[in-house]
C-alpha cells in the first residue's frame, strides 16, 4: 500500500469512530515521505470540518505550541509527524500522545517513521501500518495473460511461479509485467516452440541482470573447481554433504580463514561450480545507510532476495570487516549497526532456504563470537600455504596458462626443484613470479636455458613472496590453524 493511500485511508475515517489516537507508519525512505506528506496537506488542508498540520523532524515544543493554540476546537486536528527517530527514543512525542491536557479533544497523530523498532512497553499506544514499496503481483493472472497470448493453455509451472515471485522482490511487479510483454511480442514473432522452456530461460537472465543492479550483490563469474589447487579435501566435503543430504535438513555453510594470497576468495567462487549453482558476492556493508532505520530495512530485503533465489551460493569476503562496528554501534548510529548484523547473524541460524553460505576471512580478531556457532556455520576450514605437493601442482598449472613453447621444455624433475625452493610461497606469490619471469625470459638475450632465469629469481629473493614481506603476520594467523580442518 502506498504511503498516500494509508494517509487517505485514516483521513477519511470519521473522527468519532477512531478510537486509536495515534498511528504508526514504517516507511524506509524518509525523504519521499515528506513529498508525499507535503502533496497529501496540499490537497486536503482546505477540507472542511478538519485541520491538518505536518511536521518534518519536530521539535515537540513547537507542536505543542500549535496544538495549544487549538486547545478549544472542536474540529479533528490531524498531525502528521515525519521522523527517522523512534518513538521509544522520544519522549516527546510519548508525553504528546499521553497528555491530553490543553490540547485539543480530537488530535490524531499520524507518525512516520524509518526506524522499525518500538518497544513492547508502548506498541499499545499505536496501531502499526507497514510500508509494502512493491504490492504482491498476482501470478496466475499473468499465466493467463500469457495464455491468451500465445493461444497455448499454461499451468502453473512451478518454476515459472518461483522465478515470478523471486523477481517481485527485486524490481516492481508492473515492470516485470511490461517486460513479459515484450518477451511475448519478441516470442510470437520469432515463432519460438518451446515457450515454456524460453520463459524460464528469459526469467532466469532478467533475475541475473535485476540482481546485478542491487548494490549490495553482483553474480560472480564461474571458477572452475579444477582450476583452484590443492582443495581437494574441500571438494569432496561439499560434493558429500549436497550428496548425501539428511532428510529436513541442508547445508548451511561454512568458513574459509587463512594465510591471504592463499586461494580463499577464489575457492568461495568454484563452490558454485561444484555445486552447479551461481555464486552471489554480498557485501552488507553497501546496503548501510546513513538514515536511521534505513540499514536494517534493506538487509531484510537483501536476505529475502537471497531466500528466493533458492539454492545458490551466498559469498561474503572478509567477512570480519563487513560485520565490524557492532560493538561502537550505540555510540555511532544509535545502534543500527549492531541491529542489521544481528539480523545476519539469525538469519544464518534459521533460515530455511537453500542458500549456502561461504565466507572468508583472514583474521578472528573482529569476527562476532556468535558467528561461529556450529548451528550457524557447518565446519571451518583453514587454508594455509601450500605444501610442496600443492606447490608442483600451482607451478604446472600456471606455467602450462602460459601457452607458450616454454611448457614444451619443463619436465618434473625442474618442478619438484623449483616447488622445494618456493617454501613460503602462496599461490598468488606462484602465479605472480612466473608472470615476472615469463616477461624477463621474453627480454632476455640468452633463452637456451630459461628455467635458470627462474631459479636465479628465487633464490636471489628479487621477488618477494609474503610470508616473507609480513612473517609476523602470518605466524599471527597460523596460531589458529590446529583448531580447524587444514587445507594446504
Amino acid at each position: 500500500m502506498r504511503l498516500y493511500s494509508i494517509l487517505e485511508s485514516i483521513y477519511s475515517i470519521p473522527s468519532k469512530l477512531i478510537s486509536t489516537r495515534a498511528f504508526r507508519i514504517n516507511f524506509p525512505d524518509l525523504i519521499s515521505a515528506r513529498n508525499e506528506c507535503y502533496t497529501f496537506q496540499k490537497q486536503n488542508a482546505s477540507k472542511a470540518g478538519k485541520i491538518l498540520y505536518s511536521f518534518f523532524d519536530p521539535g515537540y515544543e513547537k507542536l505543542t505550541e500549535e496544538l495549544e493554540k487549538q486547545s478549544d476546537s472542536e474540529i479533528p486536528f490531524y498531525c502528521l509527524i515525519v521522523s527517522p527517530k523512534s518513538a521509544t527514543s522520544d519522549a516527546g512525542l510519548i508525553s504528546l500522545i499521553t497528555n491530553t491536557d490543553d490540547k485539543p479533544k480530537n488530535t490524531i497523530y499520524i507518525y512516520i517513521t524509518s526506524d522499525p523498532i518500538i518497544d513492547p512497553a508502548y506498541s499499545s499506544l499505536f496501531e502499526e501500518y507497514d510500508y509494502d514499496p512493491y504490492p504482491s503481483m498476482n501470478t496466475e493472472k499473468v499465466l493467463n495473460g500469457l495464455s491468451t497470448a500465445t493461444k497455448k493453455d499454461y499451468m502453473l509451472n512451478d518454476e515459472i511461479v518461483s522465478l515470478l515471485s523471486s523477481l517481485e522482490r527485486i524490481i516492481h511487479p508492473s515492470k516485470i509485467v511490461n517486460r513479459l510483454g515484450v518477451f511475448i511480442k519478441d516470442a510470437y514473432e520469432r515463432r519460438i516452440d518451446n515457450f515454456e522452456v524460453a520463459l524460464i530461460d528469459y526469467l532466469k537472465d532478467l533475475r541475473m541482470t535485476m540482481i546485478n543492479k542491487i548494490p549490495s550483490m553482483h553474480i560472480e563469474e564461474p571458477v572452475k573447481a579444477d582450476d583452484v589447487i590443492g582443495i581437494d579435501d574441500l571438494k569432496h566435503w561439499i560434493t558429500q554433504r549436497f550428496n548425501n543430504p539428511i532428510q529436513g535438513q541442508h547445508p548451511k555453510g561454512i568458513l574459509i580463514v587463512g594465510v591471504p594470497g592463499c586461494g580463499k576468495s577464489m575457492t568461495a567462487k568454484a563452490t558454485g561450480s561444484i555445486i552447479n549453482v551461481p555464486v552471489i558476492r554480498y557485501n552488507p556493508v553497501a546496503s548501510f545507510s546513513g538514515i536511521l532505520g534505513s540499514t536494517e530495512q534493506n538487509i531484510r530485503r537483501d536476505l529475502d532476495i537471497i531466500n528466493s533465489l533458492g539454492r545458490c551460493v551466498v559469498f561474503i569476503d572478509e567477512i570480519e570487516k563487513q560485520l565490524a562496528g557492532s560493538s561502537s554501534s550505540d555510540k555511532s548510529d544509535a545502534g543500527s549497526t549492531s541491529r542489521s548484523i544481528q539480523q545476519i547473524i539469525s538469519w544464518m541460524q534459521d533460515r530455511k532456504s537453500e542458500a549456502f553460505l561461504v565466507a572468508t576471512a583472514n583474521s578472528f580478531e573482529t569476527l562476532p563470537k556468535e558467528l561461529l556457532r556450529t548451528d550457524r556455520i557447518d565446519e571451518i576450514f583453514f587454508m594455509d600455504l601450500p605444501s610442496k605437493a600443492t606447490r608442483a601442482r600451482l607451478l604446472r598449472h600456471y606455467i602450462y596458462k602460459l601457452n607458450s613453447p616454454l611448457t614444451n621444455s619443463i619436465n618434473d624433475d625442474i618442478i619438484n626443484t623449483m616447488a622445494v625452493a618456493m617454501e613460503g610461497y602462496n599461490g598468488s606469490d606462484i602465479k605472480a613470479i612466473i608472470t615476472e619471469f615469463y616477461y624477463k625470459y621474453l627480454d632476455s638475450a640468452d633463452i637456451s636455458k630459461p628455467w635458470n632465469i627462474l631459479d636465479d629469481m628465487i633464490r636471489r629473493q628479487t621477488f618477494l613472496p609474503f610470508s616473507v614481506k609480513f612473517p609476523e603476520r602470518v605466524k599471527e594467523v597460523q596460531s589458529v590453524k590446529n583448531r580447524y580442518k587444514i587445507i594446504s
